[in-house]
C-alpha cells in the first residue's frame, strides 16, 4: 500500500472578504502541552534490553517479540544492529538519547511501526536505514497514535517517514544528515489511509539534501509548529495537502524555499523565512490559503505569489532586505496584501500580469521602487498605505493602465512628485509635489495629509425609522479598523 491514489477534493478551511477581514482562529490550542499518546490497555511490565537480569534481552526485537500489549521496552546504552519491527502497542524508551544507538546497516527501516496503534518511541538514536524508496530511520505505517519523542534520526535515507498514518505526535526530535528528507508525510485517496492530524511540533531539522519537512497529496489537517528548519536542500517545508497549520517555525538558509505552498486553505502563520536562497515564502497554483504575520528577510524574494495563485489574504507580513522584491505577484489574481511592511528591498512589491489586487494598509519605504507595476491587468487598487522614501519612484506604473491609488501617504503633505502633465488625457499633474515620485497612469488624488490618514469622512444616517417588506430606503454604515 504504498501508491498515492485521487484527490478526494474536500477542503473546510476558507476565508471570506467581503469589506474587512475574518481572521482564522484554531479550533485548537497549539501553544498547549501535548503529552504522549497513553497506551490504553496492558499492566505495564517493563522488559529490558542490553542489561543483566530477569526479563533482559540481547535484541530489542527479541523484546518486542515477547512483549504484550500495553508493556515497556527499556534499552541500556549500546549500539544495536538491527531492523526492528513494532506491531504491538508497546513503549519503547532507550536509557539515553546519546546512549542508546539503533544502526540499520544500511538496508531497510531503522524502526517500522507496522499497522498498528499506541506506540511510543523516546531517547533513542536511528541511524543508517536504507536508501530505497520507503527507506526510514523511523517508518511508521498505517498506524494512528503514534508519538515519537527525543529521538535522534540522522543519517538515514529519509529520517521519520509518515505513511498513511494519523493522530501522532512528533516532538523534540533531532532529524539532520538524512540523505533525503527530514520529515515525509504522505497520504492515498482511500478512506482510512489519509495522513492527517498529526502534530510535528518543537523538532531541529537541518541539512537534510531532500528537504526538511514534506506534506504530501491529500496529507490535511496536520499541525507544523515550533520547529527549526535550516540549511536543507530544496524546501524547509514543501506542502501539497490542503488545511494544514504551519504556525511558528523559523526556515532559514535552505536552499530554495523557506516554505514552498502548492496547495489550498492552509494557514501559515508567525513563521520566520530569512536568508533562504531564492524565496521565503511561495505560492504556485495555491488558493484561498491565510498567510498571516511571517518575517522574510534577506531573500531573493520575501513572498512570491506565482502561477493561478488566486484569492489569498496575505496580511501583516514583515518583508524586508530581499535583493529582488519583498513581494511578488506574477500571474496570481484576486489577491490581497494587507497591513505589510515592506522596506529596503529592490521592489517593496512588484506585480507583474496580476489583476484584482488590492494593497492596502501597508509601509512601503525605503526600496528602489515602492510599488512597480508591469505586464497586463484589469483592475489594481493601492489604498491607505504609507508610500514614503523610495528612491526612485513610489509607484511606478511601466503600463497605460490605470492605477487606482487614491487616498495614500506619500512622505509629505504636498502629496507625490509629478512633474508629468497629462491632464489632457485624463491625468494629474503635480509638479510641486514633495513627497514619492509617480509616473504617469497613477491616479493619486486624493492624498492622505499624514501617514495616519486624513480627516474621516461626515457620516450621515439617512436610515427610515420603519419599513415594511418591500418598501425601499437607505442606510449608511461606517466601518473601524
Amino acid at each position: 500500500m504504498r501508491r498515492e491514489g485521487r484527490h478526494r477534493g474536500v477542503t473546510f478551511v476558507s476565508f471570506i472578504l467581503i469589506i474587512s477581514f475574518a481572521i482564522f482562529s484554531i479550533s485548537i490550542d497549539i501553544n498547549s502541552t501535548i503529552n504522549a499518546n497513553p497506551i490504553p490497555t496492558g499492566s505495564d511490565p517493563i522488559l529490558y534490553v542490553g542489561g543483566s537480569g530477569p526479563n533482559n534481552y540481547s535484541k530489542i526485537q527479541y523484546a518486542i517479540d515477547n512483549a504484550s500489549n500495553g508493556d515497556t521496552i527499556f534499552v541500556y546504552n549500546g549500539t544495536y544492529y538491527e531492523n526492528v519491527i513494532i506491531n504491538k502497542s508497546i513503549s519503547l524508551v532507550g536509557q539515553d538519547k546519546d546512549g542508546v544507538i539503533l544502526n540499520a546497516s544500511g538496508s531497510g527501516d531503522g524502526i517500522y511501526i507496522n499497522e498498528t496503534n499506541w506506540v511510543n518511541v523516546s531517547n533513542i538514536t536511528v541511524t543508517d536505514s536504507g536508501s530505497a524508496v520507503g527507506d526510514g530511520g523511523i517508518d511508521i505505517y498505517h498506524s494512528r497514535y503514534v508519538t515519537i519523542e527525543n529521538v535522534n534520526a540522522s543519517g538515514n535515507g529519509v529520517g521519520i517517514y509518515i505513511q498513511y498514518s494519523s493522530s501522532g505526535i512528533i516532538h523534540a526530535n533531532v532529524i539532520e544528515d538524512n540523505k533525503e528528507k527530514g520529515i515525509l508525510v504522505v497520504s492515498a485517496d482511500i478512506p482510512g489511509y489519509y495522513s492527517d492530524n498529526n502534530h510535528i511540533y518543537g523538532n531541529t531539522i537541518s541539512d537534510n539534501p531532500g528537504g526538511g519537512i514534506d506534506i504530501e497529496l491529500y496529507s490535511e489537517n496536520n499541525f507544523i509548529y515550533d520547529n527549526l528548519c535550516s540549511n536543507n536542500g530544496y524546501d524547509g517545508i514543501y506542502i501539497k495537502g490542503n488545511n494544514n497549520l504551519i504556525n511558528n517555525n523559523t526556515y532559514s538558509n535552505n536552499d530554495r524555499h523557506g516554505i514552498y505552498l502548492l496547495s489550498d486553505s492552509n494557514n501559515i502563520t508567525n513563521n520566520t523565512c530569512n536568508w533562504n536562497g531564492i524565496r521565503g515564502i511561495y505560492l504556485e497554483g495555491a488558493d484561498y490559503n491565510y498567510i498571516y504575520n511571517n518575517t522574510c528577510l534577506h531573500n531573493q524574494y520575501g513572498i512570491y505569489i506565482n502561477l493561478a495563485s488566486s484569492n489569498n489574504n496575505i496580511s501583516s507580513n514583515t518583508c524586508n532586505d530581499n535583493s529582488e522584491a519583498g513581494i511578488y505577484t506574477k500571474e496570481a489574481n484576486n489577491n490581497i496584501i494587507w497591513g505589510g511592511i515592506c522596506q529596503s528591498n529592490k521592489y517593496g512589491i512588484l506585480l507583474d500580469s496580476a489583476s484584482g489586487i488590492q494593497i492596502l494598509y501597508s509601509t512601503i519605504t525605503s526600496n528602489k521602487d515602492g510599488i512597480r507595476v508591469t505586464g497586463t491587468f484589469s483592475t489594481i487598487d493601492i489604498h491607505y498605505n504609507n508610500i514614503s522614501s523610495n528612491t526612485k519612484y513610489g509607484v511606478n506604473n511601466t503600463v497605460t493602465t490605470t492605477v487606482n491609488a487614491e487616498h495614500n501617504w506619500w512622505g509629505n503633505i504636498t502629496g507625490p512628485y509629478d512633474p508629468s502633465n497629462d491632464t489632457s488625457t485624463g491625468g494629474l499633474y503635480n509638479p510641486s509635489g514633495l513627497g514619492d515620485n509617480v509616473t504617469d497612469y497613477v491616479d493619486y488624488y486624493p492624498w492622505w495629509d499624514s501617514p495616519t490618514g486624513s480627516i474621516l469622512p461626515e457620516i450621515v444616517d439617512n436610515t427610515s425609522p420603519s419599513a415594511t417588506t418591500g418598501d425601499p430606503f437607505t442606510f449608511n454604515a461606517s466601518i473601524t479598523d
